[in-house]
């Protein structure tokens, strides 16, 4: 049995005078099965920024980095109906038999559908949708992020 993996918490708000230190001291460390999840509270300052700058498969960072808030292609958010050539994000398992449907938790459950906003991301990408549209996700909870995620990534084109 190998060694186990270790998840290094670092949650952080304006940390811009500490976050690069405390990055490459977790980095220094000598196991190595680990990895590092940056959590920030909307930080105001230039934590992002410098966050942005480490190139590090051991880091994650849900929704920070550039390349988790944009699919590349337009994200339209707060849908009612989807267009036949768009792929529509929604909760639960009402469209289940259309393929251009994509659900992020059949089971309603927020925070199975914040784990699984990027993954449908990629999907819809790599199936060669030219654009998302995304029914309203309750704003209470997980939904919380979830909406924050999303409303970034209908920005960043």
């Amino acid at each position: 049995m190998g060694k186990r993996k270790v998840s290094v918490i670092v949650n952080f708000y304006n940390g811009e005078k500490y976050i690069e230190n405390c990055i490459k001291s977790i980095l220094k460390q000598n196991y190595d099965n680990f990895e590092i999840i940056l959590w920030d509270n909307n930080s105001k300052d230039r934590t992002q920024e410098i966050i942005k700058n480490f190139h590090n498969k051991k880091i994650k960072s849900p929704g920070m980095m550039k390349k988790h808030y944009s699919p590349g292609i337009p994200v339209f958010i707060n849908q009612k109906k989807c267009d036949k050539n768009s792929a529509f994000i929604y909760l639960g398992k009402r469209y289940k038999n259309n393929k251009n449907f994509f659900s992020l938790s059949e089971r309603y459950d927020l925070k199975e559908a914040a784990s699984n906003l990027y993954k449908i991301f990629r999907l819809i990408k790599k199936k060669g949708y030219k654009k998302i549209q995304i029914a309203l996700i309750p704003k209470i909870g997980a939904g919380i992020a979830i909406n924050d995620r999303i409303k970034k990534a209908s920005n960043t084109l």
